[in-house]
């Protein structure tokens, strides 16, 4: 009786098709993008769906289906900004258990701040120069907003509760913070500072400068505070 042949197994090759939510999940992302180069070109105001369908070959109606108001978007890509933010702002945090580690964790506040604003200078805009939608109607927005102010405002409660600074009020000594650094940021990302000290002749260090001013309005010695500083180094 002859060998029966054995038939070979067909071997599936793995699909490379992407599914229905990977691929529009893609084209929201795509959209995102679309949205952030817009604003950071024209300004928030201009930001219009159909140039973004135009810009990215789509449909006048696909946006819509992932975003149904400017303020949708301007809402997520504002909770995706303030994510990084956060993430960036505890990175290294020093534990506050000394005065010398409150102060070290508060320089690490702020060298992380302005990292952030120099690595993504678009999220920056998003977050901290654009007028984003009432955050009472885009409860996660509110969140992650609240929890980038709180950063701030614990490290002034723990500079206060270790008698390193002297104010009453911890919320506005935490705006005025926030301001200061925030104000040298903005402008030194459109080469403003650099091109005042240039044309005025100014060679200080500003990040020193702004060391003395923030130790003077919350009533330490600037001098004790920088000699802190140093030491730290």
């Amino acid at each position: 009786m002859a060998n029966k042949v054995a038939k070979k197994k067909k071997i599936e090759k793995p699909s490379n098709k992407i599914g229905k939510g990977e691929k529009e999940l893609k084209i929201k992302e795509r959209i995102l993008k679309e949205c952030l180069k817009i604003i950071t070109e024209k300004g928030a105001n201009s930001l219009n769906m159909r140039e973004v369908a135009r810009n990215l070959k789509i449909s006048h109606a696909t946006p819509y289906r992932h975003f149904a108001t400017k303020d949708d978007v301007l809402s997520e890509l504002g909770i995706m900004g303030f994510r990084i933010f956060n993430e960036f702002l505890e990175k290294d945090l020093p534990l506050p258990s000394t005065k010398d580690a409150i102060i070290q964790r508060f320089h690490k506040l702020k060298e992380n701040y302005i990292l952030f604003a120099t690595k993504y200078p678009e999220l920056y805009n998003i977050i901290f120069n654009t007028r984003l939608p009432d955050k009472e109607e885009y409860p996660e927005l509110m969140e992650v907003g609240r929890k980038a102010f709180s950063t701030l405002l614990n490290q002034m409660a723990a500079m206060k509760a270790s008698g390193l600074i002297d104010v009453e009020d911890i919320f506005l000594a935490s705006i005025f913070t926030h301001t200061l650094i925030h104000g040298m940021v903005s402008m030194q990302n459109i080469n403003m500072i650099e091109g005042m000290c240039k044309g005025f002749g100014y060679e200080k260090d500003l990040h020193q400068g702004i060391d003395a001013l923030l130790a003077k309005a919350w009533g330490l010695e600037p001098k004790l505070f920088m000699k802190l500083t140093k030491e730290l180094q």
